[in-house]
């Protein structure tokens, strides 16, 4: 590998956990009935393990063995197939998921080998294709014969790549695991919206048990523990992909929504952080019954909150009772236009639990002093076109959230979801300017209304003013914080205090009127 191609990678340091952190906090429980030491006593009896110990599909290690990488590989079918047979025997349910091999050595779409869930999750291929779908990988596998750095960055990249197409292009996934094998040496891999984080190796041949415990762990995990959203389905309607999305609210009374189109998952594109996907969608059918009104579309937002901040919902109807408290009922009613309306806000729930990254992994957080491991990313990480609200297409799968090497905490984020009543058009997409000024006028009387009431935002911007008809209106308050509040970093620019005259005889924020309206307008 050319240092030229290095210096044109991304160099982001992810932690090298413990293996018996990820036994602990990261892998799936073994289910009940399965024992490890049994399983190898089967397998050795069975001729699989040597009586040294030895897989009998790898005589010898991978470097040692004359034979293309893919024919070397070949090996961990079987390993992965007895396995779980003798597994099976024992654990009482049949397994989630098996061991498919990439029947094409150039398919740089598809893993090098990945464990394909047995109950698809995927939608039939319009195009006919009959490759199996990313939809129904759970686990990416990548491996080379030889473990140097050069395989090795090779090795890194596309594994990274792989759990960032999951991350970022399935709405249905909460995490995702990978597992590389240089040589012997195996890592598992594990990603959620909190961390990305990679094993200490094992080495497959001297330590079986551990490869044991790894297939049997993935092998027959349920959906939810392989990252999958069970309140999130994948339906085809009319040839398209659409998803049903069920609030639970109260148990006896769900409500189910179907999407139309995504509207917007630029905040996806990296595998951690607040992960934000927007759907246009409709009310399917409500305590199990469809509903038989006009079709009246909505927006759902889907996102991933840090979890000492408070839902937009919530935070919306705190700052409508402060104007109300400052300025009167009348100043409240008339504010509550300026902001966008929610239909319902929910936090995730699955199994009982709350859906945070932190019950993904098993409540622990990732051990301080653990050393990281330099990864090298194509910078071109992606290769389907995104959907943005500001126009912008990040450039790394990490963008923003790599984590300065030093402490082992991470940023726990809370599953949530909101329903908007107003479909709106984003101001970057007006041909007109007078639409903009006239929309930026109805923003800044919304803020105005807030700092009145001792609120900033903190985070306005080109994307979180919207229009629907002739009404300009505020979204993401999510950051917004009371003036007061020791934890608000103000943004003195938004300050009624900056407010100037302008022209036409209203009074805007200058830093917001100039930042909004010269930006680009489409033609």
């Amino acid at each position: 590998m050319s240092e030229r191609f290095l210096r044109d990678l991304e160099l982001v340091p992810i932690q090298v956990v413990p293996f018996d952190y990820v036994l602990r906090s990261i892998l799936p429980p073994l289910r009940s009935g399965i024992d490890i030491k049994s399983i190898r006593s089967s397998l050795t009896a069975s001729r699989t393990l040597t009586e040294d110990g030895q897989w009998a599909a790898f005589p010898v290690t991978p470097r040692n063995d004359g034979r293309e990488e893919q024919a070397v590989f070949e090996g961990l079918q079987p390993v992965f197939t007895a396995i779980i047979e003798e597994a099976r025997k024992t654990a009482e349910r049949s397994p989630t998921v098996h061991l498919v091999k990439n029947p094409t050595k150039n398919n740089s779409s598809r893993p090098d080998a990945y464990l394909l869930m047995e109950d698809k999750k995927s939608v039939q291929s319009q195009s006919g294709d009959s490759q199996d779908s990313w939809d129904d990988i759970a686990v990416s596998l990548e491996f080379k014969k030889d473990k140097s750095r050069s395989e090795r960055i090779n090795n890194d990249q596309k594994l990274i790549w792989s759990l960032h197409h999951i991350m970022h292009n399935d709405p249905c996934r909460r995490s995702t695991f990978g597992v590389t094998i240089e040589d012997t040496e195996v890592r598992l891999w594990f990603t959620c919206r909190s961390v990305t984080v990679v094993a200490e190796a094992f080495d497959f041949v001297t330590d079986p048990d551990e490869l044991i415990h790894l297939v049997c762990a993935l092998a027959f995990a349920d959906e939810e523990e392989l990252g999958w959203d069970p309140t999130i389905q994948r339906v085809l309607v009319e040839g398209e992909t659409r998803y049903d999305i069920t609030f639970q609210e109260k148990e006896e009374s769900p409500a189910v929504y179907r999407t139309i189109a995504i509207i917007s998952d630029f905040g996806a594109d990296a595998m951690m952080g607040k992960g934000t996907r927007v759907f246009k969608a409709y009310l399917k059918s409500r305590q199990g019954k469809a509903v038989s009104a006009p079709v009246e579309h909505v927006v759902i937002k889907d996102s991933w909150r840090d979890p000492d901040r408070e839902r937009e919902d919530q935070i919306l109807q705190q700052v409508l009772e402060d104007v109300r408290t400052t300025q009167g009922a009348d100043a409240a009613e008339d504010a509550r236009k300026y902001f966008l309306t929610v239909l319902r806000g929910e936090d995730i729930s699955i199994n009982g639990r709350t859906d945070d990254t932190l019950c993904l992994l098993h409540g622990e957080t990732v051990p301080d002093g653990c050393p990281w491991r330099e990864v090298l990313l194509d910078r071109n990480s992606s290769r389907r076109p995104h959907v943005s609200s500001v126009g912008d297409m990040p450039d790394s799968p990490f963008r923003g959230v790599t984590p300065a090497p030093g402490s082992g905490m991470i940023q726990n984020k809370q599953h949530f979801r909101l329903v908007f009543d107003e479909v709106c058009q984003p101001i970057f997409e007006f041909k007109s300017l007078h639409d903009v000024l006239k929309t930026l006028l109805h923003a800044v009387a919304g803020l105005k209304y807030m700092h009145t009431a001792g609120w900033v935002h903190r985070d306005i911007s080109v994307g979180n003013v919207l229009r629907h008809g002739d009404q300009g209106l505020i979204t993401d308050l999510e950051y917004a914080k009371p003036e007061g509040s020791l934890k608000a970093v103000v943004r003195r620019r938004e300050r009624v205090s900056e407010v100037q005259p302008l022209p036409w005889g209203k009074n805007i924020p200058l830093a917001l009127a100039l930042k909004l309206a010269l930006c680009p307008i489409r033609p």
